[in-house]
């Protein structure tokens, strides 16, 4: 009988339904394994890792932490997808109508091709978020965004409002929005681009981004057995039925 076997993970929450994915699929091989999946946003997370206690984390965004002492490793690549209700009739938004809507000039869905929808109610991840992190970096690039948008605590809520909000636009991570399925939602392309795994892998997104494993040292032992195993192509296909790009 194997000896149990107890691990402690932080994941940036745009990843926790991956991650979690990944460790119950190895427990039904490995029972006697048990995950503590703690989960926040990049801040939140950033916190976590620099206080020690973790046996490896899953982030998007590295933390504070000089990374020369942590052992880092790839784990695949997602977006960020912006995402309108269903029922919105524009599929398609360049980079600089998105700049133009999250800084407040443009207010109304019409002058982007619907005219059934009134003015644009802009959704925002909280300071510290992953996914509003890169958001900030590569389309507002210094740009205040609008005084009046909203603020949502976490994927679901963002994408919940868009739901009961068909005039709302928001952005969250690809791998959440495959994970909830929701069909009252969707992800616009971006300048022709679809925010999935393929446009991920070759870079043609412009929201595209890196996920890592970092740990305090390289893992070792049983631990490092379960790291092997989410380079496996059982691993693989787990990472990508989840809408992310695999490492190459």
């Amino acid at each position: 009988m194997e000896s149990p076997v107890r691990v402690r993970v932080a994941v940036d929450s745009a990843i926790e339904p991956l991650m979690r994915a990944l460790a119950q699929s190895w427990q039904r091989m490995r029972p006697s394994w048990s995950f503590v999946i703690e989960q926040g946003n990049a801040a939140v997370v950033n916190q976590i890792v620099n206080a020690g206690g973790i046996d490896f984390a899953a982030v998007a965004v590295l933390p504070d932490a000089a990374t020369s002492k942590l052992w880092i490793a790839d784990l695949a690549l997602d977006g960020i997808a912006v995402i309108v209700h269903a029922s919105n009739t524009v599929s398609d938004i360049s980079l600089e109508d998105l700049l133009q809507i999250y800084a407040g000039y443009r207010h109304e869905w019409s002058s982007l091709g619907d005219q059934t929808l009134g003015g644009t109610q802009v959704v925002v991840r909280e300071t510290g978020d992953d996914s509003r992190l890169l958001f900030d970096q590569q389309v507002m690039a210094g740009t205040p965004c609008i005084s009046s948008a909203i603020v949502m605590p976490t994927p679901e809520t963002a994408v919940n409002y868009v739901v009961l909000h068909p005039d709302a636009i928001a952005y969250v991570a690809s791998g959440f929005l495959v994970h909830a399925a929701q069909p009252l939602v969707k992800a616009v392309r971006l300048g022709g681009i679809a925010a999935d795994a393929a446009a991920f892998a070759d870079g043609s997104y412009p929201l595209s981004r890196d996920l890592h494993l970092i740990a305090p040292q390289e893992p070792v032992g049983a631990l490092r057995e379960f790291v092997n195993w989410i380079y496996s192509q059982e691993a693989r296909e787990i990472i990508t039925s989840h809408g992310y790009a695999t490492i190459s």
